[in-house]
């Protein structure tokens, strides 16, 4: 195999200059398009801007003419014909920037032109009334605020699209201050008008709601110049008038002085929304210029780069050249070593590969010396074949989602089935090899023989077992029971362990620990511990005491085992309700094992004859479970308890005691 690594290095050589280019081309892109943006942006505030002017006058010709038709005063009609003439140039100024800037349709704001025009004819001849009027300006108003409405929305600028927001809530309420402007300057003139004042209060909570939410948003530089503006003498005047009108219904002022004060008041609130649109302005062209400049660096540092790009090419294609032969060179001597490598591995260690299938594509004569299987027999073939049936599903399923779908490695201890039938364990890890896509391509195995050690450990298992449920047994027969009580209380307590959730492995430990939870009854003396009759307080006692010498007993053991054994011991007596002993612990205070060993052993007593009683039939002690729940046992393992009753019966039935003769 070579590589032929000058051609192609050379080649390569050429592709940073190509790279950078493309690069390059691609940020100057993205930049022209971030500039598009705010110039699109920049329009729509010029749009908002327009479309301000036209509410402002708007709202003053909607003051003006809501007056006009309550007093019939030429003063008030020449200030109207003045303000409809701003009204007329705003909207012009605003058909005209449309058709500049190509933007929305402006034949829609042509018919609203149209109907301006109309609706002030019916001013000047007298036919409509002033609330009439104040719903038509406010119904135009709306139309134009609908607009400033959708400009947040199709603003990508945060800054800017908050900006637009804050003048919105502002706007609101201005025009909720303008139609109170409006209202009351007819009901002044007009007195039976009063009776109509719970539109006063409507629009004084829609000026409120979105002054409150204006100053949520605004910028603090935006806030502190509403604070400063908007706390001129008229502000104050104009809302005293408000309240005044709202706490007494017969209060009067002059008309034309409240209209004067809540117009200064308007006013005050349109210099704030030409600072917001001064601000605007200022962050955009900011950005647009920033962007601008951003181009004009991109192209000097293209240029720049280009040509350090070239001089360093220049001197890589001679250190390409100058290098490869070692590469090659290296290359075959890699190879070489990966060859001694893989046959290291072989001669060590039990290898096997499958596809991503699980299919078996390669096995080494190791693995085939422990399975007792030809390679042919082996090869195209799942590793189900040599699986054994004491290995849990749920194994299998967490290495398969370990290598399959996390593409991590599995490690774990797998018990194996040979072909002969016989058994042997390995230790293994299984590793996912992945393409350049990060696609599983196949899965490597390698693992070490544990068949010696595994037999060893279930042999020291084993006698572990039973010394235990000898230890068990000493403290059973001092108090003359059979050592068969000892095994039904561990079968019963691994069984509810299991039923509770506990894993396997804590399942075990119990099952293992639990045959001595009366081991300190060696510490009792037999007159005590074998009484027939009733025991007396202090005999009691000495009973009792048999937990703590359990757990003294056990409690230093460094064995997983002991100590579990220690705390079964100690904490079997106690009780849920907290009436137990030694120390009178209540419910999770209590470990689970000692909850689980009370529930066995209680059951097992009582079914079988003691010194002291005879045994019960199973439906009093089932009886006496059902009233001991939540008092004497854990409520949740007595349920389990009732649920799985025939198998806790089934263990009885195979461990019951033989009598004898």
């Amino acid at each position: 195999m070579q590589l032929h690594l000058k051609s192609k290095l050379l080649f390569l050589s050429f592709l940073p200059i190509t790279f950078i280019l493309i690069l390059f081309v691609i940020i100057i892109m993205n930049v022209f398009e971030k500039k598009e943006k705010l110039e699109d942006i920049k329009k729509n505030i010029t749009e908002a801007k327009a479309i301000s002017r036209i509410i402002h006058y708007i709202q003053i010709e909607r003051g003006l003419s809501s007056t006009y038709v309550s007093r019939n005063n030429n003063e008030i009609k020449i200030l109207l014909l003045a303000s409809r003439n701003n009204s007329n140039q705003a909207i012009s100024d605003y058909k005209y920037m449309l058709e500049a800037t190509q933007q929305k349709d402006k034949n829609l704001f042509t018919d609203t032109f149209k109907d301006i025009m109309l609706y002030r004819h019916s001013i000047d001849t007298f036919i409509v009334n002033s609330d009439k009027i104040i719903d038509f300006y406010s119904e135009i108003v709306s139309h134009f605020q609908n607009r400033i409405k959708e400009l947040p929305s199709i603003m990508e600028d945060k800054e800017n699209s908050t900006y637009i927001r804050a003048y919105d809530y502002l706007l609101h309420s201005k025009e909720s201050l303008g139609k109170i402007r409006a209202l009351l300057s007819d009901a002044f003139i007009n007195t039976t008008k009063f009776e109509t004042m719970q539109r006063l209060s409507a629009y004084l909570e829609v000026y409120n709601t979105n002054s409150a939410n204006f100053q949520t948003i605004a910028s603090a530089h935006l806030l502190k110049f509403y604070h400063e503006t908007y706390s001129q003498a008229s502000v104050i005047t104009t809302f005293e008038i408000i309240h005044n009108v709202l706490n007494d219904r017969t209060y009067r002022t002059d008309s034309l002085f409240w209209f004067e004060q809540a117009s200064s008041s308007i006013n005050l609130l349109n210099i704030i929304e030409k600072e917001i649109f001064n601000k605007l302005t200022s962050s955009i062209d900011r950005k647009i210029n920033a962007t601008i400049y951003s181009l004009s660096m991109l192209f000097i540092s293209l240029g720049t780069i280009l040509l350090s790009v070239a001089f360093l090419m220049r001197l890589l294609s001679k250190k390409i050249l100058f290098s490869t032969n070692q590469l090659e060179q290296s290359y075959e001597e890699s190879l070489q070593l990966l060859e001694q490598y893989k046959a290291t591995v072989d001669t060590s260690f039990i290898v096997s590969k499958t596809d991503p299938k699980g299919n078996i594509t390669y096995v080494n004569s190791e693995f085939c010396l422990i399975s007792g299987y030809e390679e042919d027999e082996l090869l195209g073939k799942s590793h189900n074949i040599i699986r054994h049936p004491d290995t849990p599903k749920e194994v299998f399923r967490q290495m398969w989602h370990t290598i399959k779908e996390e593409k991590k490695p599995w490690r774990g201890e797998v018990k194996n089935l040979k072909k002969d039938g016989g058994i042997y364990w390995v230790k293994a890890i299984i590793n996912p090899i992945l393409n350049s896509n990060n696609e599983v391509i196949e899965y490597i195995s390698i693992r070490t023989d544990l068949t010696q050690v595994m037999q060893l450990h279930l042999e020291l298992d084993s006698t572990q077992r039973e010394i235990i449920y000898k230890m068990g047994e000493i403290g059973e027969t001092r108090s003359k029971e059979t050592g068969n009580h000892v095994k039904r209380v561990a079968y019963y307590s691994k069984l509810l362990a299991q039923l509770y959730g506990l894993s396997a492995e804590e399942a075990n430990i119990l099952f293992m620990a639990s045959p001595m939870h009366d081991i300190g009854k060696v510490g009792i003396p037999d007159s005590i511990l074998n009484k027939a009759g009733k025991l007396t307080p202090e005999e009691f006692e000495v009973i009792k005491s048999h937990t703590t010498l359990g757990y003294n007993i056990l409690k230093n053991s460094e064995r997983e085992i002991l100590k579990t054994a220690a705390i079964v011991a100690y904490e079997h007596h106690e009780k849920w309700d907290g009436s137990g002993y030694p120390r009178g612990l209540e419910k999770e205070q209590i470990h689970i094992f000692g909850r689980i060993t009370a529930v066995a052993d209680v059951f097992d007593a009582l079914g079988h004859d003691r010194i002291y009683k005879k045994a019960w039939e199973i439906e009093r002690v089932l009886e006496f479970f059902k009233k001991e729940r939540g008092k004497h046992f854990d409520p949740l393992l007595i349920d389990l308890f009732f649920k799985n009753l025939d198998k806790f019966k089934e263990i009885k039935g195979k461990f019951e005691d033989v009598m004898e003769d």
